[in-house]
């Protein structure tokens, strides 16, 4: 018998328990994070016993009436259910702290006064409080995302899986 096929048994059939499949990227929202059509492994049991944390990079569904229901969209965490949220030029606001952005995504932030489209585009005023159960997220590629900032913060049931890696 081959010594290698165990391991590689092993290789295929634990991500397929732990609940990990591979999707692609249908956007440039998350770029340069995860680029248009960059296949990414999402965790589906990520939530299954614990609730989505900041900076997590989610998979989740539908997020907005406008956007269709059937299609996965990847997003990262900023805001967690009863905070309150403010962009400001020098950051991301929490109930009133500016917060201290991982390294990996430090230098995506753009403060909406540098947006390039027009500031009557976005939907949602700030300060905003995300609601119970509900999770603001935005796209790394600030200028290129369509978001919380447009259709406001997303329930927690819309939130399917965490990608993995990112």
């Amino acid at each position: 018998m081959n010594s290698r096929a165990p391991i590689l048994f092993a290789m295929i059939v634990i991500p397929m328990l732990a609940g990990c499949r591979k999707s692609t990227q249908a956007s440039g929202g998350m770029a340069p994070t995860i680029t248009n059509n960059e296949r990414v492994t999402i965790n589906y049991l990520a939530y299954a016993g614990a609730s989505p944390r900041r900076w997590d990079v989610v998979a989740l569904m539908g997020p907005s009436p406008t956007l269709p229901s059937n299609s996965l969209y990847l997003k990262r965490v900023i805001a967690l259910p009863g905070e309150t949220l403010s962009l400001s030029p020098t950051g991301i606001v929490v109930n009133g702290a500016v917060l201290n952005m991982p390294s990996a995504v430090s230098n995506l932030y753009c403060p909406p006064e540098r947006l390039s489209y027009s500031a009557s585009m976005i939907r949602v005023s700030f300060p905003y409080i995300v609601p119970p159960r509900h999770y603001f997220v935005v796209g790394d590629n600030w200028t290129n995302s369509l978001d919380s900032r447009f259709y406001g913060a997303v329930p927690g049931t819309n939130i399917i899986g965490r990608v993995v890696g990112k």
